[in-house]
């Protein structure tokens, strides 16, 4: 077993896919970063900054490409994964936290 240490505060939320054929992970967390971690070197790749709040979820599309991230901020955020950026902030009209996000089969 390995230990993945790298945020300041609770991990709420990982997702798994490949990228260049090796196998990453993005986690979310109450420290307000998203981390994109290798499995093989246990070590963060990029960190992602932007949400005013706790990152509540993360979930990486099927390619790679993207993730999508929820906070209690009331936004949704999707991420560039190869450049570390914003693509798009959706901003809600949830009075509470955004708890959950889902990428469809067809992204």
């Amino acid at each position: 077993m390995r230990t993945f240490s790298s945020h300041t505060n609770i991990v709420k939320s990982l997702s798994f896919c490949k990228r260049n054929f090796r196998t990453v992970f993005v986690s979310g967390s109450f420290d307000r970063t998203i981390k994109a971690w290798d499995i093989e070197i246990a070590t963060p790749v990029d960190t992602f900054t932007g949400h005013e709040d706790i990152v509540t979820s993360v979930v990486a599309t099927e390619n790679c490409d993207t993730f999508i991230s929820g906070s209690a901020d009331r936004t949704i955020r999707i991420w560039d994964f190869y450049y570390a950026r914003i693509l798009r902030i959706i901003e809600t009209n949830h009075t509470g936290w955004i708890t959950s996000v889902a990428v469809t089969d067809d992204n």
